[in-house]
Order: structure tokens, then sequence, then C-alpha cells
């Protein structure tokens, strides 16, 4: 049972759901690294391997900052008088949008 002064319902199941896809994923990387393992003699791929770190970090980062602009704009949608919280949701949205770039453009780059 939740205590509801920690945590809603939704809340805990948010973490659960979190904790069990990080286990997913680490599961995940840990089978690979196995995989490779049992390879030892193999030509390693040293730039190949960074390449594909560094994009999915990046396309994950996407995912994560698309999510937030989205967060922001209905911010931004549900007080639409405070010009305040337009131009801070502005400005946060075009440093985030900015960001994006420079990470599309390093997955481009990488090629």
């Amino acid at each position: 049972m939740v205590d509801p002064r920690i945590y809603t319902e939704a809340e805990y199941r948010s973490i659960v759901e979190g904790a069990a896809e990080y286990d997913r994923q680490a599961a995940k990387e840990i089978a690979a690294q196995e995989e490779y393992a049992k390879r030892p003699y193999e030509q390693y791929d040293l730039a190949g391997e960074v390449y594909k770190a560094i994009k999915d970090d990046n396309m994950d980062t996407l995912k994560f900052i698309g999510e937030d602009i989205g967060a922001i704009r209905k911010v931004m949608e549900r007080f639409r008088d405070d010009d305040e919280i337009q131009q801070r949701g502005t400005a946060l949205i075009y440093i985030e949008q900015h960001i994006m770039k420079e990470l599309t453009q390093e997955i481009i780059n990488g090629r």
C-alpha cells in the first residue's frame, strides 16, 4: 500500500514502471556485453560503438526535449493571459529547439 503522504497511486505506479524499464534496459545491456564477450577475437569497431552510443543518447534526449516542449506549451495555453509565463515559455522553447538542432547536427556529423 502506498502512503498517500508521500506518493499518489499514479506517482507510485510511474516510479515502479520507470524502475522496471530501467531493469529491462540494464538486462539488455548486460546481455549485449555478454554476447560480445563470447567473441573476443572479432575486430572491434570502437568508432562505430562510440557513434552508436552518442546517437542513442542524443535520440533519447531529443525525445525528452520534445516532451518537455509539449509540457511548456500546455502551461502556456493554460495561462494565456500571463505575459511573464508566455515570455519565459517562449524563451525556454527557443533554447530547447536550439539544443535539438545541435543534437541533430551531432548525429548527422557522426555519420
